[in-house]
């Protein structure tokens, strides 16, 4: 299986001690949200990430599956 890369939007700035946790994801600050960008393997690989920014308080916006534009 090929991971997919995702875009998931967050509300508020995060700060470094909470973006470090998101370990290869890149992240952007665009007010009033974070935005973190990165590929993950698997669903189940997902739903463990959505957690995570659940435990830890974040309100989550949008998560986003990012097409490359190979597979058109």
């Amino acid at each position: 299986m090929v991971p997919a890369s995702y875009e998931i939007r967050i509300k508020g700035r995060l700060g470094k001690p909470v973006l470090a946790s998101f370990g290869d994801f890149s992240a952007s600050v665009k007010a009033p949200e974070t935005i973190l960008s990165g590929a993950i393997p698997d669903q189940h690989s997902l739903h463990l990430l959505l957690e995570r920014i659940g435990s830890l308080g974040l309100e989550l916006l949008e998560v986003r599956q990012l097409h490359d534009s190979s597979d058109t």
